[in-house]
Order: structure tokens, then sequence, then C-alpha cells
């Protein structure tokens, strides 16, 4: 008698799609472990692989579980689209590793100012907490890109005439970076003396200073202005598109900079370094890049943006720095976060001191070269900042011949503050009304 065939359980799980699972789960785990051990080695790879590894293998073990519950037919009507996503990913993987080798010879990584003691010497001076500050007394002409330009600053290190406060009048206090110093222009074709001279009403002071970024701004305000206690503070600077202002290092030199906890800033880099090595700045850049990996999202943003311009020789291949085209459609990225709120933040520390804060922004070289239409751009870019910033926007008073207003360094030269100056003094004449400074 032939025994019976025994027959299939319609009911019984396949593993073959569950055990595929268990495999990219587990794989992932072992990714996860490997991110964290790896720590900051490579900036934010490692934690970027973590919290990667975290989501894979929490999402494998989880549809595992799912696919355990169905029905064999249901699990073979799975296999195919399960089956092509995973071969395609291997072709991938496999396509890029080649592309990576093949790239790496031909595109080296770009070079990184790590260090640069000489920054703070002359010019320039260290400053416990901005980084770094101008020099008091300083004078000497420097060599720029036309002409070698007399660079004098007084005993406040600030680019500007030897004054006093005069108690009865009201004072205006410039801060922000290269734009309103002048950089590459003489003296009396920077911002400071020019606005001066079209409001006799009141006094006005430069406290502004080549490099600094928004956080360095916001900090230079206690610093430098406060002392001289304005009624009004006119920060300007310059829109720079793909930099993260908020940096750890500027060309070789330590600095503060803000990350954002709960929506509140919180410092770090203080106490400032001032003696270091290259060895000890990119671990720091390291460690501020590993910082600001948070989560997965985070880790996704980074790993498909900022590590393949960083760290791959195939992103540095593909990727340009700016897409223009992209940029030219929708016009320039949003504010950040970080910047948005160091902007409000400033704007509450000047209002609680009595005083008003007016901004202005300009476009950096990149924008004039690379737009279509700076000013279009620049004002999609404008529309993201804080409800309780209104920025003047002097892109479309100067972006028609933007090359005769500003000079080879692309800052403003004389031309181009006698566009803007205007506009500048009759919003902190209205400030000062506000304030009952002015009849």
């Amino acid at each position: 008698m032939t025994p019976p065939v025994p027959q299939p359980d319609d009911h019984a799980p396949r593993l073959g799609l569950v055990r595929i699972h268990v495999w990219v789960g587990s794989v992932s785990a072992c990714v996860c472990v490997f991110g964290y051990l790896m720590g900051t080695r490579m900036g934010g790879f490692g934690p970027s692989l973590f919290w990667v590894g975290l989501f894979v293998a929490t999402t494998a073990f989880a549809i595992s579980a799912v696919l355990a519950r169905l029905r064999p037919d249901q699990q073979k009507t799975l296999e195919p689209p399960f089956a092509g996503l995973g071969a395609g990913l291997q072709v991938a993987v496999l396509a890029l590793a080649t592309l990576e080798l093949v790239s790496w010879m031909k595109f080296p990584a770009r070079e990184i100012m790590w260090v640069n003691p000489t920054e703070l010497q002359g010019l320039q001076r260290p400053h416990a907490q901005l980084g770094w500050a101008p020099s008091r007394n300083f004078v000497s002409k420097l060599d720029f890109a036309k002409e070698a330009v007399e660079v004098k600053l007084n005993s406040h290190g600030f680019r500007d005439i030897e004054q006093e406060t005069d108690p009865n009048r009201p004072r205006v206090v410039i801060i922000g970076d290269s734009y309103p110093v002048g950089w590459g222009s003489r003296y009396e074709h920077s911002l400071t003396p020019r606005l001066r001279a079209v409001l006799p009403e009141a006094q006005v002071f430069n406290a502004s200073w080549a490099g600094f970024a928004k956080d360095q701004i916001a900090l230079s305000y206690s610093v430098l202005a406060r002392p001289l206690k304005p009624d009004v503070v006119l920060v300007m600077f310059m829109v720079r598109p793909g930099v993260d202002d908020s940096l750890p290092l500027y060309r070789g030199l330590r600095k503060p900079w803000f990350i954002l906890r709960d929506g509140k800033l919180e410092m770090k880099g203080l106490p400032i370094e001032f003696v270091t090595t290259a060895e000890s700045n990119q671990a720091l850049y390291r460690a501020w890049e590993a910082d600001r990996v948070t989560g997965p999202l985070a880790a996704f943003r980074f790993l498909t943006h900022e590590f393949p311009r960083r760290y791959s020789a195939t992103g540095r291949r593909l990727l340009p720095d700016f897409d223009w085209r992209q940029i030219n459609r929708v016009g320039l990225p949003g504010l950040n976060a970080v910047e948005s709120v160091i902007l409000s933040d400033l704007k509450r520390q000047v209002e609680a001191d009595g005083a008003k804060m007016i901004v202005g922004i300009a476009p950096g070289p990149e924008i004039y070269r690379g737009c279509k239409d700076p000013a279009k751009a620049m004002a999609t870019h404008i529309a993201s900042y804080p409800d309780d910033i209104d920025p003047i926007d002097i892109t479309p008073r100067v972006a028609d011949d933007w090359e005769q207003c500003h000079n080879q360094e692309f800052h403003p030269n004389a031309k181009g503050i006698d566009r803007i100056r205007d506009a500048l003094a009759d919003r902190i004449r209205t400030a000062l009304r506000q304030l009952h400074k002015l009849k």
C-alpha cells in the first residue's frame, strides 16, 4: 500500500521572506553597532550609520514579524517585488563602489585650511569670546586684488574715526561682516562715513569686522556694540548660499558656535583655544559635524547631501556646490533654523536694552554670478526670515550693474554704498522717531 503524500498546510508560514528580513535586520544591527563604535572618526558618518542602521534594523524586524503572519500565497505574491528591490540595491551598491574607486584619483578632496596662525598677527588679535577681533590702533596698507588700500583701525579696534559718545545725540552702531567694513575699498568709500554724511543728526559707529558669521555678529553686539549704548543697531551681512554659518572654524581659526536644543540656542566652543594644530582642528570639526546628526532624518540628510560633497570622490564629481538650475527655478534656500533663532534672539536683546534693530542683507558674489535673476532669488530667501525681522534687501538697487557697484574683492564701493545709504538712513530715522530721539 502506497503511503499517503503529505499535503502542505496552507496556514503554515513560509520562512523565505521572513528569513531575508531577519538577515537584513541583523546586518543593519551590526551596522548600527559599527557606527556607534566609529564615533567621530569620520565626522557625522559614524552617527549616521548608527541612526540608519537602527532605523533599518527596526523596520526589517517589524516587517519579518508581519510577514510571518501571512498565508503562503500572500507571501508568494510579495516575493517578486522584494527580490527585485534587493537585487537593485545590490547592483546600486556595487556600481557606486566601482565609481568611487575610479573617481578617487581624479577628484581629490578639497583642501581645507585647518590651521592658520598668521591670521592672528597684526590686523587681527585673539579674542576669548569672538575667536578674533580687529587689532587696536592698527595702520597699514594691505594688498587687495586691484590696489593697495590703507586699513586704519581706531583705539577700539573699529575701522572708523576716533570719537567719544555724545550724550546729546542718538547713536547708531553698525555690526556685521566684511560688507559694512568695506573690505577692499578705501575708508571714505565704505558704509560708515557715507551713512554718517546723510545722518548728521546722529552719531554713527562701526563695530563690524571681516569674517564674522551670524553667531559672531550676535555675540559682537554684547561685546563691542552694547558698551556704546546704541539707540539703533544696524546689522548688515552677506548671504552666501550653501554655507552653514554657525561653524566651529573659519580659515583655520577657532570660533564659538551655536546649536539648537529644544528650540533654544546653546553656545559651544568656549573657552577658545588659540594655539591649535591641524589635527586638533580636524577633530573639533568632526565632533561638530557628528553633534548635528541627532536622528534618522538628520542621518539620511547627512549621507545624501553633506557626506558625498565632503568625503566622496563620486560626490565631488557629480554634485555641484550650488545647483543654480534649481535656484533659478525656486530661488535661494531659506534661512536655516539656527540662524533664524540667532537673529530673533539678537533682536530681543537689542529691544531689551531700549534700542531698535534694523537688518540689511546683501547678496554674496556667488549669487550675482550664478543667478539669472538675483533679486528674485534673494526675495525667496528673505521670505523665510522670522516674522519679527523686517530686512532691507539691497539686491534690487545694485543687481542691474552690480560689477560697477563692487570692488575687486566683491564688496561695495562708493557707488554701491550710495545706492543703498538713503534707504538705510530713512529706516534709521523712522526708528529714532519711534524712540522719540528725533523731532
